[in-house]
């Protein structure tokens, strides 16, 4: 995405300066990488491996590159202060440029956790380290993939990376007098970086996908492809019909893949290699065979290749905020405006900014010029920083401010005191509300966890003290057959951490009350599973009445259909529908609240309660209350949403009374 453009396309087809020859073809096979990861990221069901379009790049930029590094190591003219100087050149302009809209965007439209994550995209790209950032962020909790309008420079940080590694390894080479060497050394790493990131996919698809060392093969490929371009010139020049068959080969294999291939895949892999080596065939064959010559060269695929890299810069954070202020997947319109203005706003800055610099400042002082384009990223980090510090809140919305404390999990999942008095129990959640005995338990996953913020004044409001202890989507009861939605389990961690917590309350004499609660059941249960289900809900039951504890269970909360984050934007062209019918979340949970109706039919002492007549009223389940998001995600609650349901629970709890639920919901 970020190589050099082999050229401004003109009718002579001239140079640009300093590139070692054109090829219009390249442009146009640039222009199939930028048009199907368009595509896929916009209409992922029109090219639903359109994410190939990276790893066409990939070998793009290596095959590129690596012929400017070998051609100078060649004759003696290589300088890596010349050779970094040309990448900030040609990389940083356009990139200052979309790093700065982005950095406005988000201080108008995004919360404080979200502008966060934004300044720190920020700094991670201006240092190119954006992969090991996003390497950091996955997990339970993580935001989605199109939340984060910077997420496509990862990219662009394995690029960079690599050319730390590559101009090293071709000049050390190049300086023991081994140039003839050096494809053999190239190849040798590709094939390691290929084999290791392979092993690793079953068990580090992350890692697989954005360590640069695992994927450093496929720009590699371009650079092997560039040390041993002369023998495969002479070897196609045998037949005048081979580089037409390997060009037609290579060609349908990356068409073939855009299509084959979707996001469920195993991916990069070997499912990368196809793209890869389609793309290694495709330029081999050369410039005049029928695919290259009439197709890839082309005039609109040269255009499109000609502001390949500009469009991929603007594409994704045009159509990240799009996602974000809508709340959900935008409609198709939506998304074709905003490709049209990505392409548009590409163009616009390969006009007005690419060529004018590369064509008449760059020229006369190239030197100054990459110094003054690394300040003025440097600069860019640092307006990121001052972002990130709040310095400019008296600019955002008074509703982004408001609701600062809504949209963070930092702090919820445990505090120091729980962890102290309870250092055996290995448990994700673990809170506690005072340095003394606990008389209340709350027991559950990550929705149970959601009332704790809430709940926990309240009970030391009543001379009590609230423990939490819970994990990601676990269960509430003992030896549990499966996690609390009802997929079987990813880990047995839940059944150590629920039986030690369950353990606990029956043990402790000061617990007189167990409040259980957990997600509804998103998948379909079968009659087995049910039945052990119900066995374990039975056990846990009957061994807290024998301990003389007070057993409460919370129903689900209404899950959202959309992101509430967008409900508190105050956009006036965007007015996302944050009323929710209560009918769609009813039947979602219908499921559990059957399961537990029947149950509790049986336990006439366990008390059912259920947040729907909180949070719902006349058939609606508004998002919104007092200018306050009750919800963090679309399936947990806030701060203020905690709060908000808190009193009806306590209410509940501290006064008697038989099953609270008229399980009228369904």
């Amino acid at each position: 995405m970020d190589d050099l453009s082999t050229a401004h396309y003109t009718k002579t087809k001239t140079l640009s300066v300093g590139e070692p020859g054109y090829r219009p073809d390249i442009d146009g096979l640039r222009a199939v990488a930028i048009t199907s990861v368009v595509v896929f990221h916009a209409f992922p069901n029109v090219a639903p491996g359109g994410f190939v379009g990276v790893d066409i790049f990939f070998v793009i930029s290596g095959y590129l590159i690596s012929k400017i590094i070998l051609k100078q190591t060649a004759n003696g003219s290589f300088s890596f202060l010349e050779f970094y100087g040309r990448r900030i050149r040609r990389i940083f302009p356009a990139l200052i440029v979309v790093l700065l809209a982005t950095l406005a965007a988000g201080n108008t439209l995004l919360l404080k956790p979200e502008i966060d994550q934004l300044t720190k995209h920020i700094v991670a790209s201006t240092f190119f380290a954006q992969n090991f950032l996003l390497l950091t962020e996955t997990g339970y909790f993580d935001r989605a993939s199109d939340m984060k309008p910077l997420l496509h420079l990862w990219s662009l940080s394995v690029e960079e990376q690599f050319y730390i590694f590559l101009p090293i390894l071709i000049v050390s080479v190049n300086a023991v007098r081994l140039r003839v060497g050096i494809p053999v050394f190239m190849l040798a790493f590709a094939i390691a970086s290929y084999r290791w990131g392979h092993q690793i996919l079953k068990s580090s698809p992350e890692e697989a996908f954005y360590l640069p060392y695992l994927r450093a093969w496929e720009l590699l490929a371009g650079a092997v492809l560039t040390a041993t371009e002369g023998r495969i010139t002479r070897m196609l020049s045998l037949h005048r019909g081979l580089p037409h068959i390997l060009a037609l080969i290579g060609f349908g294999m990356i068409s073939y893949v855009i299509y084959a291939l979707n996001s469920t895949s195993q991916f990069p892999g070997r499912a990368a290699f196809w793209p890869v080596f389609g793309t290694v065939c495709v330029i081999a064959a050369g410039a005049e065979n029928i695919v290259n010559k009439q197709l890839l060269s082309s005039r609109p695929f040269v255009w499109a290749g000609l502001i390949s890299y500009p469009l991929y810069l603007w594409h994704w954070p045009i159509l990240s905020y799009l996602r974000i202020v809508v709340g959900n997947t935008p409609p198709s319109t939506s998304r074709l405006v905003a490709v049209a203005i990505s392409i548009g706003l590409a163009y616009a800055t390969y006009q007005a900014v690419e060529r004018p610099l590369q064509k008449v400042v760059f020229k006369r002082y190239p030197s100054a010029s990459s110094c003054t384009l690394a300040i003025s990223l440097c600069c860019l980090a640092a307006a990121a920083a001052i972002v990130n510090a709040g310095l400019l809140d008296r600019y955002r919305p008074p509703s982004l401010i408001n609701n600062t404390g809504n949209f963070t999990f930092d702090g919820r999942f445990e505090t120091a005191i729980c962890r102290k008095t309870y250092p055996d129990i290995k448990s994700r959640f673990c809170n506690l509300a005072e340095e003394r005995p606990p008389t209340v338990a709350l027991i559950g996953d990550s929705h149970a966890m959601s009332f704790y913020d809430g709940l926990a004044p309240l009970v030391s409001a009543h001379n009590g003290n609230l423990l939490n202890i819970g994990g990601f989507s676990c269960m509430p009861v003992f030896d549990a057959p499966m996690h609390s939605h009802g997929y079987p389990f990813r880990t047995t961690e839940c059944i150590g951490a629920i039986n030690a917590a369950l353990a606990e309350v029956v043990g402790n004499p000061h617990i007189s009350t167990v409040v259980l609660a957990g997600r509804r059941f998103v998948n379909t249960l079968s009659d087995d599973e049910r039945a052990a289900v119900e066995k374990a809900f039975r056990v846990t039951f009957d061994r807290l009445r024998l301990a003389n504890k007070r057993i409460i269970y919370i129903l689900d909360f209404p899950e959202l259909p959309l992101d509430p984050h967008a409900c508190v934007r105050s956009l006036p062209w965007v007015t996302p529908d944050c009323l929710v019918d209560a009918s769609q979340p009813l039947a979602l949970r219908k499921a559990q609240v059957d399961f537990i109706a029947k149950l509790a039919r049986n336990y006439p002492d366990v008390k059912v309660l259920d947040p729907f007549e909180v949070l719902c009223r006349n058939g609606t389940c508004p998002v919104i209350v007092a200018d306050k998001s009750l919800y963090i995600d679309d399936s947990h609650l806030s701060r203020d949403g905690s709060a908000f349901v808190a009193p009806f629970l306590a209410d509940s709890i501290f006064h008697s009374g038989q099953n609270a639920a008229t399980f009228p919901a369904q």
